[in-house]
């Protein structure tokens, strides 16, 4: 790769106007003699926190949801099997199943998309906070100033990828009640055949 080529960070921050903002802030960050900030970096730091759990809970609800589905859509299938091999039972009864299987299928592809890995981005490496701590010596509170400036960039590029994550889920949780909701189908179809 050539000098010119920008990093991952650097493409991540150009297509990202809260990143373009943070990266530009830090950027121009000058701050106070006097002024304590660590209370800023503890902030700042804890964003950064509350997203990477969000993200770490999106992604173990998606892998219960994969879980829920293999076994559900398995089932279903089974069922499904069996109705249409039972010669007492309509083969409309299997028909109106495939709903379920089909929505369950869907719930599938967005749990599984919700766990496709996904570009995070770490806090500045020591190479950063080492210079970062050269540059201002011994003023600490300068120090950490910068440092808040630097965990706003870390949170701006990583909210995108909890907002793909949570969609992806959001998307698997409503198919996924749908299919359950379809069950019903079936059942409405036999009773509608008995009656009539």
């Amino acid at each position: 790769m050539s000098s010119s080529e920008p990093n991952a960070v650097e493409r991540a921050i150009a297509e990202n106007p809260v990143a373009q903002h943070a990266a530009s802030f830090a950027d121009s960050i000058e701050p106070l003699d006097g002024v304590d900030y660590s209370w800023v970096t503890v902030v700042a730091k804890g964003r950064y926190d509350a997203l990477i759990k969000a993200f770490d809970d999106l992604d173990a609800k998606a892998a219960a949801l994969v879980g829920y589905l293999g076994s559900s859509t398995g089932l279903i299938s089974l069922g499904t099997l069996f109705t249409v091999i039972n010669a007492t039972v309509s083969p409309w009864v299997g028909v109106a199943t495939i709903p379920s299987i089909a929505l369950a299928a869907g719930a599938l592809i967005c749990a599984a998309r919700a766990r496709k890995t996904e570009n995070i981005f770490p806090p500045p490496t020591a190479e950063t906070l080492i210079t970062i701590a050269n540059s201002f010596n011994s003023n600490k509170e300068k120090a950490q100033a910068v440092m808040a400036a630097q965990w706003d960039i870390c949170t701006a590029l990583l909210r995108p990828a909890v907002q793909v994550k949570g969609e992806a889920v959001d998307c698997a949780n409503r198919l996924f009640a749908l299919a359950v909701i379809s069950l019903s189908l079936p059942l409405l179809v036999q009773l509608c055949i008995r009656i009539f």
